[in-house]
């Protein structure tokens, strides 16, 4: 008899969650895009994984506005990833010190800290081996849950 009415409250939970609309049973996009944005602040920029960009980034193109990168439609990743390895290469030791990240439609915005000890060359300027500290606010756009355009 308990087997009975285990399987039909199966049978109601099944059928009432068939019947909730599709975006109560599906992640919130903008959910999707904050998540992503984190995974880009503290796993590439902060931790350096810099293969984990393929994974985060829309693969029909991608748009960087950034006056001081490489920038334009349809960088390839190659080259996004390399400005990005130039930059922990210069301060090794650079790290996301805080964050805030707001989602809205399929747009993130990113406030956030890092520092890091300039120790080699960096786009020809010399290092001095001063700590810098950043402030940064970045705005994203995603396609599908992935980047399609940044702006610095």
């Amino acid at each position: 008899m308990r087997t009975l009415r285990f399987l039909y409250l199966l049978l109601v939970l099944g059928l009432v969650i068939g019947l909730m609309p599709a975006a109560a049973q599906e992640e919130d996009p903008r959910e999707i895009n904050r998540e992503t944005t984190i995974n880009w602040l503290e796993f590439v920029r902060d931790a350096g994984n810099f293969e984990l960009m393929t994974d985060l980034v829309a693969p029909r193109g991608y748009v960087l506005h950034n006056p001081s990168a490489i920038t334009g439609i349809d960088a390839s990743i190659g080259e996004v990833v390399g400005s990005t390895v130039e930059l922990k290469t210069a301060f090794p030791n650079l790290s996301v010190r805080d964050y805030l990240v707001l989602a809205e439609g399929d747009m993130t915005a990113a406030i956030f800290f890092d520092q890091g000890t300039f120790v080699n060359p960096y786009y020809g300027a010399e290092p001095t081996g001063e700590t810098y500290f950043g402030q940064y606010i970045n705005l994203k756009r995603f396609e599908e849950g992935k980047i399609a355009e940044d702006w610095w």
